[in-house]
């Protein structure tokens, strides 16, 4: 396998010989057979790629000229690359950037691992996630690894562009091929270059927290709402109303702040005594549905008095009756409460009165703001769904006598969970 690393030098020459260093002592790996490091200075710099202190045999070094910017530096590496004849994988990587052990091994796992990979980048900022990697719309131009043949297919980075790196992972994506961040290939980046300094677009989610309550939060949701704050990928606004008026009032109240203002995407509603997930952001975006929920359990009673505790998850039974719904993964769902769902700014703009409790003619309480909200939902045309692997916990002040009855009752098979 032979691999060209193209390196547009635009830093200072004390961090372009930590990068080549860095470099030279931690590419090794079994699969690559030859690796070509190709030096192409830009702008104003006139720094070539020094002589390196340990020469690695596999390395051959290649000192290209100089060009007026960082995208005709990259083309001209990919042009020297193509007509090698025998590349494999090209690395796009900043003079600046400092790798650590096994940094190639993994990108070259990552690119043979996944079907259609245009791009994997590694990670330079902390972010939480279960995977190994993460499919993205756009990385930026610091550190990328792209097969040869999509390369022969994309051709170069267009130099007359504002945002040429935003461009290149969208010509990339209208190919077919997918764009990757590996989680566990974490680079050091000490500076910006010419180009990270161009107006790049903002790929963070808008998200607006309503979390209305009665002048309590419980400890451990602070913290994760101090967590979900400083995600990169996140624009959060907290909006925490305590509510005199009833938890439906306040719901709508959030709602109303929440659509004030264009940039918000999601609507994140929360109950005070709940506590999810941590990553539970990301799984709920990674579903990518209108309305989106984590599994709460709530405390019921049976029609013999015994309590017992269910989903608050429901679907419909033949009959047109709401029945606790246990599902397994993604499913969908016709109504749940609103303890901790995700809706995405179209569903909301389009319903007047989101939460509103229902009555009989005859004045009589029949069905709660949550679940008359998820009806109306529905009623416009939009699908709930939960995901069965995000249970929260739910902290309620209970009986312990009742708690025992319930669990003696599941030992005898005198109680049986609906």
């Amino acid at each position: 396998m032979h691999i060209c690393i193209i390196v547009p030098i635009g830093s200072d020459a004390n961090s372009l010989r930590v990068c080549i260093d860095s470099i030279l002592n931690y590419s090794e790996t079994d699969d690559v057979n030859s690796i070509e490091l190709i030096g192409i200075p830009f702008g104003s710099r006139g720094l070539h790629i020094p002589n390196p202190q340990h020469w690695r045999g596999k390395f051959k070094i290649i000192r290209l000229e100089s060009t007026e910017n960082w995208c005709e530096a990259v083309n001209k590496g990919f042009m020297h690359a193509i007509q090698q004849g025998r590349t494999d994988y090209v690395v796009i990587m900043d003079s600046d950037v400092v790798v650590g052990p096994r940094w190639l091994s993994l990108l070259l796992e990552a690119c043979q691992s996944v079907d259609k990979v245009g791009i994997v980048a590694p990670l330079f900022e902390s972010s939480f996630s279960s995977c190994v990697y993460d499919e993205v719309d756009y990385v930026p131009n610091t550190c990328m690894i792209l097969p040869i043949s999509v390369l022969n297919e994309i051709g170069r980075f267009n130099v007359d562009s504002t945002q040429p790196t935003f461009e290149f992972c969208n010509d990339i994506q209208s190919l077919g091929y997918k764009i990757f961040v590996h989680n566990c290939c974490k680079l050091l980046h000490y500076g910006v270059t010419e180009l990270d300094m161009e107006s790049q677009p903002d790929m963070r989610k808008y998200i607006f927290v309503g979390l209305p309550n009665l002048g309590e939060i419980h400890p451990e949701l602070v913290h994760a709402l101090t967590y979900w704050t400083h995600l990169p990928q996140y624009v959060i606004k907290l909006h925490l109303p305590v509510c005199p008026t009833g938890f439906e009032d306040a719901r709508n109240q959030c709602i109303k702040e929440f659509l004030q203002e264009e940039k918000w995407q999601y609507y994140f509603s929360l109950d005070a005594d709940i506590i999810p997930p941590l990553d539970v952001l990301d799984q709920l975006m990674l579903a990518d549905k209108d309305v989106m929920s984590a599994v709460s359990l709530s405390w019921r009673q049976d029609a013999g008095g015994q309590w017992f505790t269910a989903p608050t998850t429901v679907r419909y039974n033949g009959d047109g009756e709401y029945k606790h719904f246990y599902g397994e993964g993604v499913e969908e769902i016709d109504a749940t409460g609103w303890a901790c769902m995700l809706i995405k700014r179209r569903v909301l703009a389009t319903i007047q009165r989101p939460v509103e409790v229902q009555y009989h003619v005859n004045g009589i309480y029949s069905l709660d703001g949550d679940y008359r909200g998820c009806q109306k939902m529905q009623e416009h045309g939009f699908k709930l769904y939960a995901d069965y692997s995000l249970l929260t916990s739910h902290y309620k002040n209970v009986n312990l006598k009742d708690i025992n009855n319930m669990a003696a009752g599941l030992v005898s098979g005198q109680t049986q969970l609906s």
